[in-house]
């Protein structure tokens, strides 16, 4: 499908204050994607009083449903497809697309390559999202300020972060439950052995398509700390990262925004590439609150030889998390740099 001409008089562009025009343009958006394919949408719901456990099941879904419909949509061939009239706005981060489709935010990070034409600007992602074409009469403004704005800013691969580990003779404490790997903890750090907690947050996670692997908590009164391991058991979605192990990274960003919006909370971050044992991890930072308290949340998510694992790092408090959060992170951080795969 070929996308049609513009009127033979367009409306104005919007006006500027004087000497600069408003950073917000009227688009037809065009999206280059299949026909639409049903695919079937995993709607469970799932009640717990644990936020970490919360939203560790809308993210394994989130991953879930995005894959389903991938699969589905290829079914067709792609072409330029309209999704309606809106309006297009940049600022110093990104741009935001508001029509008929609802609100889409693209960052700049997300963004790996553009292209104008006579009558529109044309974004690829750099995750599967698909390719936009934002035709509109100020076609020519609104692709001067995005070069302008976007300068330096755009997508690029990512190295990742791998932080040093302590020397072995300074480590006396290891995690070894789990045979297939071990890691270093820090003082505070230790089993949390509640059955009733256990019993109930391994029934949340398995709810979400997730095995509980272990739970450690950080012995003190002034918050709750915990660092819980988890393994992805979900057949779809294991599968699916299984033919594409790098299709969470690429989506990482999305992906972020996707957990947060499920919980009610916040990506305080652009997600972070990180090393464990050897292997890439998407680090995800989100905020949430739950009656009478607020939690600060650190996700890590990785593979290795086929298996897909979360570590979660979460801090509950009654005023704000943050400070505890900055404080006891170095201990999780130690499990991260002296991580080791025995198989």
């Amino acid at each position: 499908m070929s996308i049609p001409p513009l009127p033979a008089q367009p409306p104005d562009p919007q006006p500027g204050t004087p000497g600069r025009p408003e950073l917000r343009w009227p688009i037809e958006l065009f999206h280059h994607t299949a026909a639409e394919v049903p695919f079937r949408q995993n709607r469970n719901v799932l009640l717990t009083n644990s936020p970490l456990a919360f939203a560790m099941f809308y993210g394994t879904r989130t991953v879930g449903n995005y894959l389903s419909k991938k699969k589905a949509v290829q079914q067709a061939a792609p072409q330029w497809r309209p999704a309606g009239a809106g309006e297009a706005i940049l600022d110093d981060a990104g741009i935001t697309l508001t029509g008929p489709w609802g609100t889409v935010r693209l960052d700049f990070g997300e963004i790996a390559g553009w292209d104008r034409t006579p009558d529109a600007l044309v974004l690829n992602p750099s995750s599967d999202t698909d390719p936009v074409y934002l035709r509109s009469p100020g076609a020519p403004a609104l692709a001067q300020w995005f070069a302008q704005l976007s300068e330096g800013k755009l997508w690029r691969p990512a190295p990742a972060i791998s932080w040093p580990a302590p020397p072995d003779d300074g480590l006396t404490r290891w995690e070894r439950r789990d045979p297939r790997l071990a890691f270093a903890l820090a003082e505070g750090w230790g089993p949390y052995s509640d059955p009733g907690y256990l019993a109930k947050a391994g029934n949340d996670y398995a709810a979400g398509g997730q095995q509980l692997l272990l739970v450690l908590r950080f012995d003190t009164m002034a918050c709750d700390a915990f660092a819980e391991l988890s393994q992805v058991i979900d057949p779809t979605v294991v599968q699916a990262l299984g033919a594409d192990p790098a299709a969470l990274e690429r989506n990482s960003a999305a992906f972020a925004r996707s957990r947060a919006a499920a919980i009610s909370g916040a990506v305080l971050a652009a997600p972070v590439p990180v090393m464990i044992g050897g292997e890439r991890s998407s680090m995800i930072d989100m905020s949430t609150s739950v009656p009478g308290f607020r939690v600060r949340i650190r996700e890590f998510y990785f593979g290795h030889r086929g298996t897909w694992f979360v570590l979660s790092y979460s801090v509950t408090h009654n005023i704000d998390p943050q400070p505890h959060f900055d404080a006891l992170f170095p201990g999780v951080q130690q499990m991260v740099a002296t991580w080791r795969w025995m198989s």
